[in-house]
């Protein structure tokens, strides 16, 4: 089980665009995991810095997982 109010950023070694973040990970706070995504990036002095975008971690539910062993939904 992951510690609360801890994470992880990694280098994105398969980013192809600018776009694409230079690095990702997850957090966990209270509870509840985030997806990071950081840009390298600079101030208007000059100094580094990371831009970071955090967004909910989507786990599959039972039901999403069922729907894709059965190859969709099966309600359609």
């Amino acid at each position: 089980m992951a510690k609360k109010y801890h994470g992880f950023l990694i280098i994105n070694e398969f980013k192809k665009e600018g776009k694409h973040p230079d690095y990702f990970g997850i957090i966990t706070i209270a509870g509840s995991e985030y997806k990071l995504a950081g840009w390298l990036d600079k101030t208007k002095e000059g100094r580094p810095k990371i831009n970071l975008r955090v967004s909910l971690r989507k786990r599959p539910s039972v039901q999403d997982k069922i729907d894709a062993a059965e190859g969709g939904d099966a309600m359609e």
